[in-house]
């Protein structure tokens, strides 16, 4: 993950793409910023890749009603407005996620 404002990055690796690593990662991230005193709501926007609920939007919302308790907000990249992926792939690790 990426904060476009600060650049922080929030890296994280696995052996294989599944939406359970996906999803301890956003609570990672999440959990350490709300313990370092983020108290604003986070925005995180997603690729549709099947580590961040794959297009599914019964996951997607189920997800959003869990990270809602953290006061996480999911929003996936529509798949055809490649324009919004410009951070993302330009960054130089290729982050999958950014947090507005």
């Amino acid at each position: 993950m990426i904060d476009i404002a600060t650049r922080a990055r929030f890296t994280a690796y696995s052996y294989e793409l599944s939406f359970a690593f996906g999803f301890m990662f956003i609570s990672l991230v999440a959990l350490w910023l709300r313990t370092h005193n983020v108290k604003n709501p986070i925005k995180i926007r997603l690729d549709n890749g099947e580590e961040f609920c794959g297009g599914s939007e019964r996951k997607l919302k189920e997800w959003n009603e869990m990270f809602s308790i953290l006061g996480v907000e999911l929003n996936p990249i529509p798949p055809k407005a490649k324009h919004l992926i410009g951070v993302i792939e330009n960054s130089p690790k290729k982050q999958m996620t950014n947090i507005f």
